[in-house]
């Protein structure tokens, strides 16, 4: 058998590096196509590790919290030596952690907070359209809820934190300090808004 085997094609040639450019080439404004004809990465291939880079996006129409994630925080804290006869909402009150989905529900009202306080450099009014009319009950920073028609965009940052942002009450949104906000959040009740209610 010969052992001098040459490649014919320049297929799965690219490297990390040459993904790494691609990307930066994108976010400069160049087309995807004209970015993987550029550095020779196939279009499918570039999608899916950009995909697969992205925490958030799970796939088409899917929300962005998925409850394997819950699972594997559930497997992990039944092995504890003891713990696997209690309840999944024992162990997590045993062990002083929150479920994940209420620590992705407490960092999007964060989030939300900083920009409506501009504690970060995007502005709010790309975001959010912040309600004018104080005749509506609530708090001074509730938040109009923009028709979605669209099936996937219902799972958007923007779309799903308005009713949660709107239901706190004025004393925890109008505060000044990140971290009273925080404090005062913790306190606050957000079963209601979870997929798998506790």
């Amino acid at each position: 058998m010969v052992r001098t085997y040459r490649r014919n094609s320049t297929r799965g040639s690219y490297s990390r590096q040459s993904i790494r450019d691609a990307v930066r080439a994108i976010k400069g404004g160049m087309s995807l196509y004209k970015a993987t004809a550029l550095f020779n990465i196939p279009r499918t291939t570039f999608r899916r590790r950009l995909v697969s880079d992205c925490p958030g996006s799970l796939g088409r129409f899917k929300p962005v919290f998925y409850q394997e994630y819950e699972a594997i925080q559930h497997r992990f804290t039944k092995r504890l030596p003891e713990f696997n006869l209690f309840t999944y909402d024992d162990r997590c009150a045993r062990l002083g952690i929150d479920r994940l989905e209420l620590r992705r529900l407490r960092a999007d009202l964060i989030l939300c907070y900083k920009l409506l306080h501009g504690l970060v450099s995007l502005s709010s009014e790309d975001f959010f359209t912040i309600v004018r009319n104080h005749a509506t009950s609530g708090h001074t920073f509730k938040l109009f809820l923009s028709e979605s028609r669209v099936n996937c965009r219902q799972h958007f940052f923007v779309v799903r934190i308005v009713t949660v942002w709107n239901s706190l009450p004025d004393e925890v949104v109008s505060v000044d300090s990140l971290s009273l906000f925080i404090k005062r959040l913790r306190a606050v009740d957000l079963s209601d808004f979870l997929m798998d209610k506790l």
